[in-house]
């Protein structure tokens, strides 16, 4: 993928993305094109030659979904990821599987989750890869700190999504945070 900036020295956006649609051998990457303005008749021609035109200022939001769009899912190439135990992530667990001291550190633990709550919402909705990844490592510290195992591992799946870049996965697994609140505080019950 190129985020191609049209307005450049010497040769612009618009020609540097014509030459490279142009290369039997580099075609089939996708060109995002960034610019301060485009005229309607601009706009014609940039999509021969770039998937997508993004208009300047451009929130993360837009870019991030213009590149989940373009981009597969998947990861070709390179070390292969540690698999993340997914059932241990969702499986239901009871106070009867915990010692008493966490279960006892259980309402602690809830307090911290719902004050990560904000930050959540705001990378549910921003789906920054930083952002989420921050958010992924503190959850996996802050079940570990309070010995409840499937806190640790929804953190290392959330984690396991972002540096795979899936973006379907991040969001689906973002949305299981309420789900996963409502768990830990049916087993302190």
């Amino acid at each position: 993928m190129v985020l191609m900036d049209i307005k450049m020295p010497v040769l612009d956006g618009y020609s540097a993305a014509k030459r490279l649609k142009a290369d039997e051998d580099l075609r089939q990457i996708s060109v995002i094109a960034l610019t301060g303005s485009v005229l309607r008749e601009s706009e014609e021609e940039l999509t021969q030659v770039c998937e997508v035109f993004l208009r300047k200022r451009l929130a993360r939001r837009e870019l991030v979904n213009a590149m989940s769009q373009l981009l597969s899912n998947s990861v070709e190439g390179g070390p292969k990821l540690p698999d993340v135990d997914e059932s241990s992530a969702s499986q239901d667990w009871s106070a009867v599987q915990l010692s008493d001291v966490t279960r006892e550190r259980l309402p602690d633990l809830i307090a911290a989750l719902e004050a990560e709550r904000g930050t959540w919402e705001e990378v549910s909705t921003t789906l920054t890869i930083d952002g989420v990844d921050e958010f992924a490592g503190r959850l996996k510290g802050l079940g570990t700190d309070y010995d409840f195992p499937p806190l640790v591992n929804w953190g290392e799946s959330l984690a396991s999504r972002v540096n795979e870049f899936d973006m379907d996965g991040i969001r689906d697994t973002l949305a299981e945070f309420p789900d996963l609140i409502a768990t830990i505080d049916s087993v302190s019950a």
